[in-house]
């Protein structure tokens, strides 16, 4: 997708969206926000882990954050059995912290052998990828493009 196209009609940022999900599946786990689109528009693509390996996908509209479609969707396997200590929006919060900025994209996956958060962060000459500890917070790495 074209960022530059999604960052221009973008209202509904990654934090809000999630709040979105959430409230949509209050006992859920998000483990993924992407960038995507539904025909004609702009959108959020949020993975919500309900179960064990059972999830919904939610796609919310960027300009209004209504969800447009929902989908069933399996969860991959490194995307916890349990749920993080870190959750996502925490995870957000330290990214933003450590590299401020606009997230793009944030879900979960493995850095050096460890569970955690990959955070694709804006605003700079190039993207950046932030990976937090999803049980720490601490950062394992950090990756400029």
């Amino acid at each position: 997708m074209d960022k530059t196209a999604f960052r221009c009609s973008q209202t509904v940022d990654v934090a809000e969206a999630v709040n979105i999900a959430l409230r949509e599946i209050p006992h859920g786990a998000v483990i993924s926000v992407l960038p995507d689109k539904v025909p004609g528009r702009a959108v959020w693509c949020i993975a919500v882990r309900e179960e064990r390996y059972v999830g919904k996908k939610l796609y919310v509209d960027l300009i209004n954050g209504q969800i447009l479609k929902r989908a069933d969707s399996i969860v991959p396997t490194s995307a916890f059995t349990a749920p993080p200590k870190v959750d996502i929006l925490q995870a957000i919060r330290l990214s933003l912290t450590a590299l401020p900025g606009t997230i793009e994209q944030i879900g979960v996956g493995v850095t050096q052998g460890r569970t955690a958060w990959e955070a694709e962060i804006s605003g700079h000459e190039y993207d950046d990828i932030i990976h937090i500890d999803a049980n720490t917070g601490e950062i394992v790495a950090a990756t400029y493009m």
